[in-house]
């Protein structure tokens, strides 16, 4: 009895470890589907009607921007 366990578990095993390969195999070769994104989360980036603006104009608010803080940090008092 022993025996005949033996062997049955060594035939399933032996029908399982390449059966389990292949499924994972095959698994790994599946596309992954494409999720489309809603049209109302699309960037406003991308909208062609939009103004374009340039750098240097950003820049230059940036910088505005940057001199009124450090005006205002450096009449701070100091501890």
């Amino acid at each position: 009895m022993r025996n005949s366990r033996r062997k049955f578990m060594i035939a399933l095993w032996a029908l399982g470890v390449p059966l389990g390969i292949l499924a994972g195999s095959v698994a790994a070769q599946a596309p992954t589907p494409v999720q489309k994104r809603h049209p109302s989360l699309t960037d406003k980036d991308d909208d062609p009607d939009a103004p374009k603006v340039g750098t240097k104009t950003i820049l230059e608010a940036n910088q505005k921007d940057i001199k009124k803080v450090s005006s205002a940090f450096s009449n701070w008092p100091a501890n």
